[in-house]
C-alpha cells in the first residue's frame, strides 16, 4: 500500500495515522514523491529535535520488506536528482551530521534573522509564535474590504456593463495578490481549512490544486533548477527560460516587446486553462511535477470547477449577448468578444507585469542578464561566453540557493 507514504532525507514514511498540524492540504502535496524539500522549506522554525521524534514514530524500517517494496514501486522514477545537500539534516539518522562550525553560516544566520523578528512580533502583538507568523488582524480587514470592492463588480459584470471590462480586472487583480499566494503556502491563517479554501473565490488565475503543483511543490522547493521547475518550462515553444529546453527555431525574436507583451496577454489563460488540462492528461505539470494522486470525487470536483470558470470568463458573454438575443439586430458580437477576452487579457497583463518585475534587482537587470537572454533565444549550442549567473548562481544549500537565485530569476 502506498496511498500515503512520502520520502525525506533518504528515507520512507507511512502517513496514514499522522493528523498533521498543518492540515491534510499541506501533507498531501508531500505523498508520492521525495518531499525533502518541501519538509525543510515548511519548517524553518521547528528543532530539530521536535522533527525527529515526529518522523520516528511514521518510519519505515531501514531493509523491511516494505521499504524494499517502495524503492521497487517507481515512485520516485520521475524525480530528478536531489540538488541540494542535506548533509545535516538530523531527523532521522540516515545523514550524518557536521559539525557545527562547517554548518552553513548564511542558513543559519537566516533562520535565526526570522526566528527573532517572529518573536519579536508575538511579543508586540501578545499572541503566539505560530500567530506571529499569519495574517495580523489589520490584514484581514485588507483582505476582506479587497474582496468585497472586487465582489461588487460582479453583478454588473455578469450584465455586461461597460465600467465593469476595466474594474472588474483590476480588483480582481488586487484581492488575489494579497490573498492567494499567501494561502496557498499555508501562511496566512493557522486554521488549514481557511488557506485551503479562500483561493477557490478567486479562479482567474489558477486552480489551487494547480498551483499548488506549480508554485509549491516546483517552484518555490526548485527554483531555476532545471527539469524541476516548472516555471521555467511554460510555452516551451515560444519561450526558452533555461538550457534545459531544446533548442527551437520559433525562440527567435523571444526577446521582443511584441513576443513579451502577447505572452503577457494570454499568461493566465494557460495558467487556469491549458496547463491544468495538461496536467490531468499526461499526470505531470509542466512535465517535471508529477501529479499528486487524487480522488474520483475530488478529480470530478476540479473537472467541474474548471468548466464552470471556462463556462462563466468566456462562453457566458456570448450567450448573453449573442445566443439569447432573438432579434438579429439585438446580437451584439462585439461586446461579446469584448468580454470574454479583455477583463481575462488586463488581468494577465498585471499579474506578469507584477509577478516578473518583482523578481527584477538592479544587479540582475544588467547587460549581462540580456546577454544571456539573447544567448538562450539564438544559439541552441550556448557558445556565447557571457552569462548573468556568474556572480550569484545556484546553491547546494537550499536556504541560500532561495536567496541567490531569485535575483537570477
Amino acid at each position: 500500500d502506498t496511498t500515503y507514504v512520502s520520502h525525506i532525507h533518504g528515507a520512507w514514511y507511512d502517513f496514514t495515522e499522522f493528523k498533521h498540524p498543518g492540515g491534510p492540504v499541506a501533507l498531501n502535496l508531500a505523498l508520492h514523491r521525495d518531499a525533502t524539500a518541501l519538509f525543510e522549506a515548511h519548517h524553518p522554525f521547528t528543532s530539530r529535535s521536535k522533527l525527529a521524534s515526529v518522523l520516528r514514530k511514521y518510519e519505515i524500517p531501514k531493509g523491511s520488506e516494505r521499504e524494499k517494496e517502495l524503492e521497487r514501486s517507481g515512485l520516485l522514477a520521475q524525480n530528478e536528482p536531489d540538488p541540494y545537500s542535506w548533509d545535516y539534516s538530523g531527523v532521522n539518522g540516515r545523514q550524518e551530521d557536521r559539525e557545527a562550525e562547517k554548518r552553513d553560516q548564511f542558513e543559519i544566520e537566516l533562520k535565526e534573522m526570522g526566528r527573532q523578528y517572529f518573536v519579536q512580533e508575538a511579543k508586540r502583538r501578545g499572541v503566539s509564535f505560530q500567530q506571529a507568523t499569519k495574517a495580523t488582524p489589520l490584514r484581514w480587514c485588507q483582505v476582506a474590504a479587497l474582496a468585497a470592492a472586487y465582489l461588487v463588480t460582479v453583478p454588473g459584470m455578469l450584465r455586461g456593463e461597460w465600467w465593469t471590462l476595466l474594474v472588474s480586472p483590476f480588483l480582481a487583480w488586487v484581492w488575489l495578490a494579497n490573498m492567494y499566494h499567501d494561502a496557498c503556502h499555508f501562511s496566512l491563517s493557522t486554521r488549514w481549512w481557511v488557506n485551503a479554501a479562500l483561493p477557490y473565490f478567486t479562479p482567474w488565475l489558477s486552480s489551487p490544486l494547480t498551483w499548488y503543483h506549480q508554485h509549491v511543490v516546483g517552484h518555490h522547493a526548485y527554483p531555476n533548477v532545471g527539469r524541476m521547475d516548472p516555471d521555467l518550462a511554460h510555452a516551451p515553444q515560444l519561450l526558452r527560460h533555461h538550457d534545459t529546453i531544446r533548442w527551437r527555431e520559433t525562440h527567435r525574436g523571444q526577446d521582443s516587446t511584441s513576443r513579451t507583451m502577447f505572452i503577457w496577454a494570454v499568461g493566465t489563460f494557460g495558467l487556469s486553462v491549458l496547463s491544468d488540462v495538461r496536467m490531468l492528461v499526461q499526470g505531470m505539470y509542466n512535465k517535471v511535477v508529477p501529479m499528486q494522486r487524487i480522488g474520483k470525487t475530488r478529480l470530478f470536483a476540479h473537472a467541474m470547477g474548471r468548466a464552470l470558470f471556462f463556462m462563466v470568463t468566456y462562453v457566458w458573454p456570448f450567450l448573453l449577448f449573442v445566443c439569447w438575443r432573438e432579434a438579429e439586430t439585438e446580437r451584439d458580437w462585439r461586446r461579446a468578444v469584448l468580454f470574454a477576452f479583455v477583463p481575462q487579457m488586463i488581468f494577465s497583463l498585471l499579474f506578469m507585469a507584477c509577478s516578473q518585475v518583482n523578481h527584477l534587482t538592479p544587479r540582475c537587470a544588467t547587460s549581462h542578464t540580456r546577454a544571456r537572454a539573447y544567448s538562450l533565444a539564438h544559439s541552441h549550442t550556448l557558445r556565447l561566453s557571457v552569462v548573468c549567473s556568474t556572480t550569484h548562481g545556484s546553491s547546494k544549500n537550499y536556504f541560500r540557493h532561495q536567496v541567490q537565485t531569485a535575483q537570477d530569476f
